[in-house]
């Protein structure tokens, strides 16, 4: 059986980047409980592992996904903490004269944070496009070494430990443990890779609960926002609440489209988050019917970054437990769909307003040009267009369609572009 590998990185618009998503799933046979423990791989040298465990490891939240710096044969270069990646998964452009195998093989050396590796297992391939363009990103830490520890991941602080730890301070007192099974594994090819390519057990396979009824998902902090099955998502927005669709989406040999809504409730182990966003998507879904036969079972999508960001979460592999404490206070609030309505293409000029919105009464055509927004030119690494709902982005338009809008500069409110009641 074949290997897949998706890269979907999730871009409601521009300006938005910063809350993208991606997601990469790797596909193999499933294996049965019977098989060998999940990192014993025959024919392969034992991970060695060196070095303090449990120390805080400096990581950067991108898109609601933690990044760490990583140094493989002493080249450094930034990478995705993935539960969602069975492998460790490395781009050969940001490990130049790393002495990376031709596709899948072993690195000597590995490095992160305070704890050392030697032989481990990688896949050596550029199949990743980070979510925001001002954050390189050149691979995926994956279970070969996540696997091994009790990992604790800290969206507020942004750091990673591996290893049992201290706990950070401002949690507040709730600790609920959930179960998971550790699904899935095998051997097959992956696209675009030569050679075998050894998949151990990593799926993150547990109970949630969304808006009162419990579906079974795969934990994947490889994606940034709450991902359903078309039949899912269709079922929630039957109510009339707004959804956003037609949204691009990048992936490994082409691009799709998405659509989005907002979750009234989200919740594992009585642990709820209100209002979250949450994306169908067609390639997604091929994707996920693959990782179903590979583990054999039914899945209804992948909870990402976007709700494991209210708890500093723990996923204990040796124990098959996930623990989240929520943050009592600081914990990352973006949300990418309250922001004003419409986007703003590289050349200036608006590409797209959402019907029946505030920007749209105000005249915003597409077409119209924008020279910058609250004093930010339109390629400024810091411009956002995100906020509070009903606060507003003054906005400097140079040649547009309305006349009140012609080079004029003129306060656009944020809206919410996903309300969950119809208008």
């Amino acid at each position: 059986m074949n290997l897949t590998a998706n890269l979907v990185p999730f871009t409601p618009m521009p300006f938005t980047a910063r809350s993208a998503a991606f997601l990469i799933l790797v596909v193999g046979c499933a294996s049965s409980a019977s098989d060998p423990a999940p990192l014993t791989f025959e024919g392969l040298p034992e991970l060695e592992v060196s070095g303090t465990e449990g120390l805080p490891i400096q990581a950067k939240n991108v898109s609601d996904i933690l990044v760490v710096d990583v140094t493989v044969n002493g080249v450094t270069a930034p990478i995705g903490v993935d539960t969602g990646s069975p492998v460790i998964l490395l781009g050969p452009s940001g490990f130049p004269n790393a002495d990376l195998p031709n596709g899948v093989g072993t690195v000597d050396s590995m490095n992160v944070g305070a704890l050392g590796f030697k032989n481990a297992y990688v896949v050596a391939a550029d199949l990743i496009t980070s979510p925001d363009s001002s954050s390189p990103l050149y691979g995926l830490l994956g279970c070969q070494i996540l696997c091994n520890f009790s990992v604790s991941f800290n969206y507020r602080d942004e750091q990673l430990t591996l290893g049992k730890g201290a706990l950070p301070s401002g949690l507040a007192a709730d600790d609920v443990t959930v179960p998971f099974s550790l699904l899935g594994g095998g051997e097959g090819s992956l696209a675009g890779v030569g050679g075998s390519v050894h998949i151990p057990r990593s799926r993150i396979v547990l109970k949630a609960t969304v808006e009162g009824v419990e579906r079974t998902f795969m934990v994947d902090s490889g994606a940034s926002i709450w991902l359903l099955k078309k039949a899912v998502f269709s079922e929630l927005v039957k109510d009339g609440r707004a959804t956003v669709g037609g949204l691009e989406t990048t992936i490994v040999g082409g691009t799709t489209s998405v659509s989005v809504t907002r979750l009234k409730t989200a919740s594992i182990g009585g642990q709820e988050v209100k209002g979250l966003i949450a994306s169908q998507d067609p390639t997604f879904e091929k994707t996920l019917n693959a990782v179903e036969a590979e583990t054999g079972e039914s899945l209804d999508g992948l909870i990402g970054g976007s709700f494991l960001r209210h708890f500093f979460v723990t996923i204990d592999y040796p124990a098959t437990t996930m623990h989240l404490r929520r943050y009592a206070t600081g914990a990352p609030t973006f949300d990418g769909m309250d922001r004003i309505a419409f986007s703003v293409a590289d050349n200036g000029l608006v590409d797209a307003v959402i019907a029946g919105s505030q920007a749209a009464d105000l005249g915003v055509t597409v077409g119209d040009e924008v020279i910058d927004i609250d004093g930010k030119a339109i390629d400024a690494d810091d411009l956002t267009v995100s906020g509070p709902v009903g606060s507003s982005k003054m906005v400097h338009f140079g040649k547009a369609s309305a006349a009140t809008l012609s080079n004029q500069t003129v306060a656009i409110p944020i809206e919410d572009l996903l309300p969950l009641k119809a208008k």
